[in-house]
Parts: structure tokens; sequence; C-alpha cells
């Protein structure tokens, strides 16, 4: 009975280890079973559907979506951002994430004071001054920290090693799907570069079979995807590049790993294009081509806009020749080759004669295309071996190459061009005969220097042009010293503007019956400088020409004005002085605002109008438009005298002649001079005085310089005389003096009457 006993209670023991065993057994293997699940749950996320943030958020999640786990339903998993660990996602810990949902950790309020991020750490409720028990977690990839996990714990929750185990593995999990994030965030990217990337990109297997092309691929070539896919990339060869090209474009790629400059390719309608082509192999980790990345861009419009700035830099936009830059290389190209081939070649410059008056009475369309017709004779007219070029408004240059030493073989060259130029020219309803004036220089002749070449044939054009145009010049050195002389004399005309160095001097004109001064001419002189010792005549010619003669007039006028105002006021001009003549250049005449600007300097300077006189040349009045009379009526109103000067060297018409309100005429010096041996000449001065007696114009000798010119002059009833035999000009100090003496000698005379 006994034995029975102690028997039953033995089974009775053996059966409660054996069900508390099983129990233990059966939560060892439930609580590994949850761990296996967790960390498959985990495995099988999707990451590349997600951003990090939801993905990780998920994680914790997943982690704490069983019972039985041995830690609390809180967490954090923290990233390191530029060497600052940043909390990314949270369960459990706050209601909202703060500063934008990072949470900075800058102290160890969140995991305790015993922190370390490099280490695993179980820090207990006592270890913990927040009194909180936790894990920390370290995520490694390749062994370097990318952030923490921290998982919480009951305060009392004493670790073991499977759980320690499991957290750990938690640890790696959640970095490799960091890893596996990070990749997949990567590979999205690259597929999006490709995909939308400007640039065409191709990429082939091994055995340059293309497996992939993006959309800028399919546009360029013309091709579809489909199209391309496991074709070979000679479906885009042009043929423009021969074998030798292609086998050193693949040995290059062969050796450095990648080609990389200009191609021609074609597109699928076959249309050829340049592209910009970049090859690089793609190696496996075996250090074998595994692929090769093609990457391109269509060179199409920069090449277009290459040769439209290559056009409009050197190519003429009206007649599309060689503009002046372009020539100015041909012709150090010309001089390059002529050495090397021992020969000569001549220089030509042309110039439309007139061309101004075409623009301003047509228009410049008309001037355009008169031009265009210009440049095709031009063409037609010189051989293959010449070069021709537009080198401004209208002025063309031409090089004839490979000739012998005779420079006469130019001549019929440019007879040629005289004559196809002068063809009249049927623009709309106007036909129009225009002509040119050549200028020619010789390589090596003239100068082997392609400046200089250009030069001379320039200043030999404008000889021409002197010379009545229609014609052709050579260069001469005499022609050089004349061009060279004029440059001289613009910088003295400028350098006198600039620095007020002009003066007034005056020449005085005498009463031919009282013998008095009863005048004089204002002359322009130079103080000082370069112009000082240079006649007038010299220099006023060149400010004519370069329109300079308009500010110089101008200020002239204001200067005598200035002078007469001032003699006024100090009871200086006796009574019967009567003017100061004033030289009007028809340039000046010409100007719309010429009477302005006299009436303008009157009111500025008060004087009085009544001693001054303006003095116009006969091409002045020669226009026919009515704008020439009502311009010398507005000066007459004005007070102002009106001579002309030179009187009998221009063609002047009688019948208009006698509608002007002219006061004076001036008899040109070259009736004067030989007026005591040249009937001719007194036949001629007596003429002139006759007819202004007969329409009341009173008349006036220039270059009067001997006593037979003043008593044949006083015999033929001429007013006035001016010239050396009284004086020379002088000045305005001088003048003042004369004007003195001249109040002197009138009150002696009155004095001289009144006692007889």
């Amino acid at each position: 009975m006994q034995q029975e006993t102690i028997t039953s209670l033995f089974l009775s023991i053996l059966i409660v280890l054996l069900l508390w065993w099983q129990r233990i057994y059966s939560q060892k293997y439930n609580k590994q079973q949850l761990h296996d699940k967790i960390i498959m749950s985990l495995l099988a996320y999707p990451v590349h559907h997600y951003s990090m943030a939801h993905m990780l958020e998920r994680c914790l999640a997943i982690i704490f979506s069983t019972s039985g786990r041995g830690y609390l339903p809180k967490g954090a998993i923290f990233l390191q951002e530029n060497s600052v660990l940043k909390l990314i996602a949270q369960r459990g810990l706050f209601d909202t994430l703060v500063e934008n949902n990072t949470l900075i950790l800058r102290n160890n309020s969140v995991f305790g004071d015993s922190f370390d991020a490099s280490q695993f750490q179980f820090i207990t409720a006592k270890e913990d001054s927040a009194n909180k028990a936790h894990y920390i977690v370290p995520l490694l990839m390749h062994d370097k920290l990318i952030g923490v996990l921290t998982l919480y714990t009951e305060a009392d929750y004493q670790s073991n090693d499977k759980d320690i185990e499991f957290i750990k593995l938690l640890g790696r999990t959640i970095s490799s799907l960091i890893e596996r994030k990070q990749i997949a965030d990567e590979s999205r990217l690259c597929h999006r570069v490709v995909d939308y990337s400007q640039q065409a990109i191709f990429i082939t297997d091994a055995d340059n079979r293309i497996i992939r092309c993006n959309q800028s691929c399919e546009q360029i070539t013309g091709y579809s995807r489909d199209e391309l896919l496991g074709k070979n990339p000679s479906i885009f060869k042009s043929n423009y590049h021969d074998d030798d090209f292609y086998k050193e474009l693949w040995q290059t790629v062969e050796e450095e790993g990648f080609w990389q400059g200009e191609i021609w390719n074609k597109r699928k309608n076959g249309t050829l294009y340049p592209e910009w082509l970049t090859i690089s192999d793609i190696k496996d980790g075996d250090n074998e081509v595994a692929q090769y990345l093609a990457i391109f861009t269509d060179l199409t419009n920069t090449k277009k806009a290459e040769k439209d700035i290559h056009q409009l830099a050197f190519y003429d936009g009206l007649t599309s020749l060689p503009n002046r830059t372009l020539f100015n290389q041909q012709i150090q190209q010309s001089i390059t080759q002529a050495k090397e081939q021992n020969t000569r070649f001549a220089l030509l410059c042309l110039d439309v004669d007139n061309f101004k008056k075409v623009n301003d009475s047509l228009g410049h369309e008309a001037g355009d295309k008169l031009l265009q017709i210009l440049t095709t004779r031009v063409t037609h007219a010189m051989s293959k071996n010449s070069t021709i070029a537009r080198i401004g408004g209208d002025e063309f240059a031409i090089i004839l190459h490979d000739l012998n030493e005779d420079s006469n073989e130019v001549i019929p060259c440019a007879r040629e061009l005289l004559d196809c130029l002068s063809e009249p020219v049927q623009l709309d309803a106007h036909e129009i005969i225009t002509t040119v004036s050549i200028g020619i220089s010789y390589y090596p002749n003239d100068s082997e220097i392609a400046a200089d070449l250009m030069r001379y044939a320039d200043t030999a054009m404008y000889q021409a042009k002197e010379l009545g145009s229609n014609s052709y010049q050579f260069y001469t050195d005499k022609f050089n010293q004349q061009a060279l002389r004029k440059i001289y004399l613009e910088s003295g005309l400028r350098q006198a503007l600039k620095n007020n160095d002009f003066m007034v001097y005056l020449q005085p004109q005498l009463d031919l019956e009282t013998q008095l001064m009863t005048g004089a001419e204002a002359l322009l002189r130079v103080r000082k400088g370069e112009l000082s010792n240079i006649s007038p005549a010299e220099y006023i010619p060149v400010a004519e020409e370069l329109g300079l003669i308009v500010e110089i007039g101008d200020w002239v006028f204001c200067e005598v004005c200035r002078l007469l105002n001032y003699w006024h006021d100090n009871n200086l001009i006796p009574d019967n002085f009567k003017r100061i003549a004033i030289n009007i250049s028809p340039m000046q005449f010409k100007r719309h605002d010429f009477v302005e600007k006299m009436q303008m300097c009157l009111k500025k300077t008060g004087v009085p109008v009544q001693h001054l006189e303006i003095e116009l040349t006969e091409s002045s009045l020669q226009e026919s438009n009515n704008s020439v009379i009502k311009k010398l009526f507005a000066i007459k109103a004005m007070g102002i005298n009106i001579a002309i000067d030179d009187f009998g060297t221009g063609y002047s018409s009688l019948s208009r002649l006698k509608e002007f309100p002219i006061d004076l005429l001036k008899i040109d010096r070259s009736f004067v001079n030989d007026l005591s041996q040249n009937q001719s000449d007194m036949a001629i001065v007596k003429a002139i005085v006759n007819m202004a007696q007969a329409i009341n114009i009173k008349t006036l000798a220039e270059g009067v310089e001997t006593e037979a010119q003043v008593d044949i002059l006083k015999a033929l009833n001429c007013n006035y005389s001016q010239g050396f035999l009284h004086s020379k000009p002088i000045d305005s100090l001088a003048f003042e003096k004369k004007l003195i003496n001249a109040e002197e000698s009138q009150n002696s005379i009155e004095e001289g009457v009144m006692n007889a």
C-alpha cells in the first residue's frame, strides 16, 4: 500500500513536471515563432513604395504588433544626418513630433545619462535618471553608425540572452531595410535621371545590343523604344566617317574606358545630324565589361547658331559678300600665299559715286536694291581668281590674284568694272545711272602689309573721286602724303575746337570814292597749335569735308556779334562804318536750324544788326527749291545785309538773282588780279558792276593790291575794295585801333568841310 502510494505520488510529480516543461517549451516555441514572424514581416516590407520615415514608422508598428515581446509598445528610430542624430520615427513617446517632424538628439534626456549610440546597451530603470528601462540598438551599415533604435521595457524588466539576441536581430534587420531603401531610392533616382534627361541616353550589353534608351533618344533618332531594343547602335551609322574613325573610337573606349567627341549620325528618316557623344564602359565586380553607356546631344541647333553667328560676324547681311573683318583676313591670306608662290596681287577699292542721293531721293529700300544689283554685276564681271567683299555702306573691295609684274594687267579689269557698273539700273519707275571710283594698290610694289595695302587703295579711290569720279587711280606716294596731310589737318581742327584756339581776324574794306574804311571781312585764324602757321585756305576745305565747318561757322558768327556789340557799347564804331561780313559755308546755310541759330545769337549778344553782313557763295543759292529764298528773306527781315562772295566763278542764274534780297556782290579776285592787263577781265568786271547797278546792288572787288587796280575800279564805278593794298587781315585789338583812327579821320574830314 505504501509502495503504491509512493508510486502514485511519483507519477503525479512526473506528470506535473512534464506539463510544466511542455508549457515552458510551448512558450519558448511560441516566442520564437513570434520573433520569426516579426523578422519575416520586416523583411517583406515593400521599400520601393514609401518614404524612409513612413517605412520606419511601419517597422515600429510591426515590432509592436504582438504581445509577449518583453518590451513596451514604445520606441523610436533616429538616423544620423551631418553627424547629428535626428528622430525619424516613434511610437508611444509623443503625441506629435516637433521641429518639422524631427527631434534632434542634443542630450541624453530621451535615453538616459549613460547613453552611447555606438554600443548595444540595456539601460535599467535604476541607471536611467528618468526611471525608464530601455534598449539602445546601434544601426550599422558597413560597420558605420547610421542611426539608433530604442525600445522601452517595464521598469522592473530583467533582460535575458534570447531577448537581447532578438533585439540585436531587429537592429540588423532595420539596418538592412534602410540600406535596401537607400538603394531603391538611388535606383529610382537613376531611372528618373535617365528617363527625363534632356540628353539622349542608351545602354547596351557587353555584345553592344541596346537594352535601354530614354525618351530623348527616341525623339532625336526618330526610333521608338521597341525599335531600338536589341539592335546594334550601328543602326545610327551615317557613313560620314570612315572605318578608321570607328576603329580608333572603340580602341579609345577599350584603353581608357570612355570616348568623347563630335560624330555625325543618321536619323530614322535618313537625315544626317551632328551630335556630341560620350561612350563609357560599365564593368562588373570581376572588372569585366558588362554594359556600355552612351550619352549624346543633338548639335543641329548649335551648329546652325554657330553658322548664323559666323555669317553675321564675317558676311554682309544685304549682299552675302564677305565683310571688312573677313576681307582683312583674306588680304593676309593672299599675302601669305603670294609669298609662298612668288606671285603678286592687286587690291581694288570701289565706292559708288553720289550714292547718298539715291538713298535721300528714293529711300533706303531702293538704295539697298541698287547695291544688290551692283553686287551681281561685280560678281559676274570678275574672274574666279578674285575675292569680292562689301566693306562699307557703298564701298566694295576686290583682290585680283596671281598677277604678273606688269601692273597694267589690272587696267582692263578696272575698265570693265567702270563699264558694267555705269549701265542704267531700273529701280521701279526710275532709271538710275551710277558710276564708281576705283583705287588700286599693288602687292608687293606698294606694300607687304595688309593694313597699308587697304589704306593705299582707299587713298587712291578718294583721289579718283576728287578727279571727277567714274575713274580709277593707282596709288602713288603723293596720294599718301596728301592723305596724311589731311589727317594732320583734321587732328588740328578737332584740337582747336576742343581747346577753343580759334580767333577772328578782320580785313578792312574801303569806300573807293572816299577811301574811308566802311567795313571788314571776318576771317578765321588759329592762335596756337598745329594750325597756327597754316593758311586757312588749306584747312577750311578739310573742315567742310568733315562737317566741322558748321560748328566753326556758328562760333565765328557769335564771336563777331560779341565784338560788334562791344565796339558799339563803347562808341567805337564810326558813323560811316557799315558792316562786318561773315562767311557762311554752303553746308552751314543748308542746315534747317540756320536761321534759328542766328536769331538765338542775336538775342544773346544784343548786337546792332545793321552792322552785320553774311557772305554766301553762289553754290549756296543754286538749289531750285523755295527754301533758299525763304531763308534769305528771313535773314533780311532781321536787318542783316546779304552779300554774294566770289561772284562770277559760279553759275548763278541772273533771273533768280533778281529775286534774291542781295545787298552786295563781291567780285572774285581772279578777275581783279590782271585787271590792268587783261581786257577780258576788265570786261567781266564792268559787266558785273553795270548789272549790279541796274538792279540796285553794290559791288566790292576782292584781292586789290595795286593803285592801278583801284583807279580802274573807280572808273568802272565799283563801290568798295578789299585787299592787301589797304591792309592785311589783323586781330580784333588791332582792328579796334583802326576803328578809333577811322573815327578821328572822319571827324577831321568833317571839320575841314565845315571850315571850308
